[in-house]
């Protein structure tokens, strides 16, 4: 978990929308949510499905937002 410093924390404010963790000044729209993979040419079938399942996952999207890999 993540501890924000005490004079940072007055600066940053969280909404919560659904399942999203948003910083202040920030949205998502529907064409956002929604990743296609564009990479996709010369993949196999599996991989092709792989790559969509992980673009989908709400455990990988909340870690693009916290910075992790």
């Amino acid at each position: 978990m993540h501890v924000l410093r005490p004079h940072l924390r007055s600066s940053l404010q969280l909404k919560t929308t659904s399942d999203h963790v948003l910083a202040a000044g920030f949205t998502t729209s529907a064409k956002a949510e929604k990743q296609v993979p564009t990479n996709l040419k010369g993949r196999s079938k599996s991989s092709q499905e792989w790559l969509s399942r992980q673009l989908a996952d709400p455990y990988v999207e909340k870690a693009k937002m916290s910075n992790y890999r």
